[in-house]
């Protein structure tokens, strides 16, 4: 039997104590494995597109650039990993600009070290993973804008499907591959998903899904 593959990560945060407390925690796991750990954005970058980690957990503030613009430059470049926000509070627009960014998960530094470790592993294999504050605001944030918005049941079977997959954090590449279709199908679909709901981006689409238990958070 082979053993199962590691998870690759890596670590970027700009205070020294937190970036080798994460990188020794995350070192004992024996389902990950940290390729690297950064002190500032740049290099993290360089890092990320040289090396394709799985997952990247990203200090909201880091010295040169910030959490949401480290995805958002990834993202733009194709980079597949998955990213995991983690801060210091829970400022709104910190949250809602790094959901627009594209991040798979966001969490709290007074987070436990297991709940980092389930973030990781909820995010490697396609999920999404908030911290129970973060939820707080995302389902509040719900109650004001969401619940606005037309019931799920106007999607078909398989529009619910891939917006799963949309708020899940793939790429079209990605879902057309994991479907079996053209990734001008999926573009098809997405559009008409955002019509149907009238939500014009990915981070509402995410939140939208979060409300409506299509994806767990």
């Amino acid at each position: 039997m082979c053993p199962r593959r590691k998870i690759n990560v890596v670590v970027a945060d700009g205070m020294p104590v937190v970036l080798e407390g994460l990188k020794a925690a995350l070192s004992l796991q024996e389902n990950i494995s940290v390729l690297e750990a950064i002190s500032t954005g740049e290099t993290c970058f360089k890092v990320i597109k040289d090396k394709n980690p799985d997952v990247a957990l990203v200090d909201m503030n880091l010295p040169d650039m910030s959490g949401d613009e480290l995805v958002k430059k990834c993202k733009s470049k194709g980079i597949i990993t998955r990213f995991i926000i983690i801060s210091n509070s829970c400022d709104h627009n910190d949250l809602f600009n790094s959901i627009k960014a594209g991040v798979n998960g966001f969490i709290l530094k007074t987070s436990p070290i297991e709940e980092i470790i389930k973030a990781i592993e909820t995010v490697y294999p396609g999920g999404t993973y908030f911290c129970e504050k973060i939820r707080e605001i995302l389902n509040n944030n719900q109650e004001n804008n969401v619940l606005a918005k037309p019931p799920v049941y106007v999607l078909s079977k398989r529009e619910i499907e891939i917006l799963k997959l949309i708020a899940s954090g793939l790429t079209t590449k990605e879902i057309a591959s994991k479907l079996n279709v053209s990734p001008r199908t999926v573009d098809t679909h997405r559009q008409r998903i955002m019509s149907k709901l009238n939500i014009h981006n990915v981070a509402g689409l995410t939140m939208y899904a979060i409300k409506q238990n299509i994806i767990n958070p």
